[in-house]
């Protein structure tokens, strides 16, 4: 799950694109196959910390490079990433933590 966070840093979107080429599913017909795979290998309580974190995540790079071209340095956005970084992992754990 790491590398599919590591690899979300373009869009959320891309977490399960990667997801599956981890795994090797075969996602064109269907997402039941993957669907299914991820349900047997991963945790409930870690598919809800992962549910968690993009839930406060900076993590869209295009977003962070408007957050650096409206205000003109990289100061903001590198304080947002950090700040919503651990927000999002804090709320993460705690999620973590619950389900468990």
């Amino acid at each position: 799950m790491t590398i599919g966070v590591l690899g979300s840093f373009a869009a959320r979107e891309v977490f399960v694109s990667v997801m599956g080429q981890l795994y090797g599913a075969d996602t064109t017909d269907s997402d039941a196959s993957l669907r299914d795979t991820l349900q047997q290998t991963i945790p409930f309580a870690s598919a809800l910390s992962v549910l968690a974190f993009y839930v406060y995540a900076l993590q869209c790079i295009s977003t962070m490079g408007i957050l650096k071209r409206e205000t003109g340095s990289w100061k903001w956005p590198a304080f947002a990433f950090v700040y919503m970084f651990i927000l999002a992992y804090g709320f993460a754990y705690i999620v973590h933590a619950i389900a468990l």
